[in-house]
């Protein structure tokens, strides 16, 4: 019987050993994902800032947005003007929730004078009016100017987000 009891308190120091191993283990993976957190989080302070500050400056051309993708510069959220006409019949709409409506927002192609094409985001239609028909004050005819903030998508094609007339 004292075998047993002496086997049990041996048991019991490895028991403790892998134990405070254990802990420390865990420590050491907290302590890691927690400084990644504030990395991250020093990361996103960051590009916010950055975003803010694209907003909040004067509109650029286009063709100074094209100069800053092609050096490799980051475009997105900066403030671009563009100048041409609606291709209305080529609109297309991407089903969404806004305020806890269902719609779609609505991308209409506005063809610039030198031929390119953006995708202007002219915004949030309820289902009800997704029919060119249901909303024929936004169909919008003849040069138009548009601000808003340029995106650049992974194909690299633009689109003007948040457009303003």
């Amino acid at each position: 019987m004292a075998d047993t009891v002496s086997d049990k308190k041996g048991g019991g120091l490895i028991g403790r050993v892998v134990g405070i191993v254990l802990v420390l283990v865990a420590l050491a993976i907290l302590l890691a994902l927690g400084t990644w957190q504030m990395e991250r989080l020093a990361w996103k302070e960051g590009l916010l800032a950055s975003i803010a500050e694209r907003r909040a400056a004067p509109p650029a051309d286009l063709a100074v947005i094209e100069a800053l993708a092609k050096a490799g510069e980051d475009v997105d959220y900066r403030t671009v003007r563009v100048t041409g006409t609606y291709i209305n019949s080529k609109e297309r709409h991407f089903f969404a929730t806004y305020e806890g409506r269902t719609g779609y927002y609505v991308y209409t192609p506005l063809q610039l004078t030198d031929g390119q094409i953006v995708l202007v985001n002219r915004g949030f239609v309820s289902f009800e009016r997704k029919e060119p028909e249901m909303r024929k004050q936004g169909q919008l005819t003849g040069e138009q100017t548009v601000t808003g903030l340029s995106l650049r998508q992974a194909d690299g094609e633009a689109v003007l987000g948040r457009a303003r007339q």
